[in-house]
């Protein structure tokens, strides 16, 4: 883990997204060991694995609150969703964009959800909508119902579905597949939960995954992202059980449906945490920010008491399940940027080389049928110094496409 930045503050049940146009990490909201809540926006380089201080977005931001829901669009924004200050429930929805970092005005239409926290939300690339799952209100009451935001009109809807409908809760995790798929896990509600229930955003249809191997212990508060392995990678969160917050790390294969427990390595592990933050980089990094921190055991129903909370960052690879150093950003965006400029270079001096090939070959076949049809003296051949001043030019060529300040626009010709 980092070393916390003082000048952030510890915070629990707060949003994060990454935002791929610059390589930062965006968290929202949240509430201390008060049960205040906050409605800033942090940012965080991904990179340089730095926080923006100070940093104040423009435009009006909304109202307080914590266990909202933050999703980011495929047009570099972020929608919040709900969620609840220290005395009620919330059903709005607020625009951020990721590009001016600045609050936006929306108009939204349709019936939206009645107000809610600790429900889920993600965005379905396939049909460009926001759909939220569940949730708890004010009196405690669980949803399990599924709404829909479309992001082109921002009007809500209340789908038809198919299947079975899970059991209702809230503090679960969700995630959205490439195979168009919303998979959840977990959450509290009455009695515990460690179900994996799966909705098809094409169909309309949920399913109850039947799931293999040691089941982790039923949790909420915990985080979930998609693992490029296939795997919907999940971290933390309190057992409901035990009452004990966790930092296991746990991989549920969707293609076998089978849990395991990752085993990750270097640099110590995650400190236990729940109602942390999660977000996945383009780099396949798994970035934990804040919660609960406590290793004792905890209340089910976690409210303002004095616990210790987080303001660190750590980062785990979904791939080698290494745990990061503070410096690992950069190193793989040098290391893949150095890669990607030689095999882009390659590819181009591969095509140039037969190119060049190709035209003698045509060349000298010309030069046969000429010779052929007139009987004159063979035409004169490539001179050295032109083959040599060829060759110079080709790894000028090479050179420049190898220079990292060169300008991406000009294609290797």
């Amino acid at each position: 883990m980092d070393a916390p930045d003082q000048t952030v503050k510890a915070r629990k049940d707060h949003t994060a997204i990454t935002n791929e146009f610059n390589n930062t990490m965006l968290i929202f909201g949240g509430r201390d060991n008060a049960d205040v809540a906050f409605n800033d926006v942090l940012k965080y380089n991904i990179i340089n694995d730095q926080w923006f201080v100070p940093f104040n977005p423009s435009g009006m931001a909304p109202s307080v609150r914590y266990g909202h829901s933050a999703v980011a669009t495929q047009d570099n924004k972020m929608l919040v969703f709900g969620g609840r200050n220290s005395t009620s429930c919330k059903n709005d929805v607020a625009l951020y964009n990721m590009i001016t970092d600045t609050w936006m005005p929306i108009t939204v239409s349709g019936t939206p959800p009645p107000a809610r926290w600790g429900h889920s939300a993600v965005v379905s690339p396939a049909t460009n909508e926001m759909l939220v799952f569940g949730g708890v209100d004010d009196s405690l009451a669980y949803y399990n119902d599924l709404w829909s935001l479309n992001l082109n009109t921002y009007a809500w809807d209340r789908p038809n579905l198919n299947g079975t409908t899970p059991l209702p809760r809230a503090e679960h995790s969700a995630i959205m597949t490439p195979a168009n798929e919303m998979v959840c896990y977990g959450g509290m509600a009455d009695s515990p939960l460690q179900d994996s229930p799966r909705f098809n955003v094409l169909t309309r249809r949920w399913a109850l995954l039947t799931v293999t191997g040691p089941l982790p212990l039923p949790r909420s508060q915990h985080s979930a992202v998609y693992s490029p392995l296939g795997y919907m990678t999940v971290f933390g969160g309190i057992s409901s059980v035990s009452h004990s917050v966790l930092n296991e790390v746990w991989n549920l294969d969707l293609r076998y449906f089978n849990w395991t427990q990752a085993e990750p390595t270097g640099g110590g592990m995650f400190n236990p945490r729940a109602g942390h933050s999660a977000a996945k980089t383009p780099f396949n990094t798994f970035i934990a920010f804040g919660g609960l921190g406590d290793s004792t055991l905890v209340s089910k129903k976690v409210t303002g008491v004095n616990r210790n909370l987080l303001n660190d960052v750590g980062k785990y690879n979904l791939v080698t399940s290494v745990l990061r150093s503070t410096n690992d950003g950069v190193m793989s965006v040098v290391v893949m940027t150095i890669f990607g400029t030689i095999l882009i270079a390659m590819c181009f001096a591969v095509d140039w080389i037969n190119e060049q090939a190709a035209k003698e070959r045509q060349e000298a076949a010309q030069d046969a049928l000429d010779r052929s049809r007139t009987a004159q003296a063979p035409r004169a051949t490539t001179s050295p110094s032109a083959i040599s001043q060829r060759t110079q030019m080709f790894m000028q060529k090479v050179r420049e496409n190898l220079d990292p300040l060169r300008d991406p626009s000009k294609n290797f010709s």
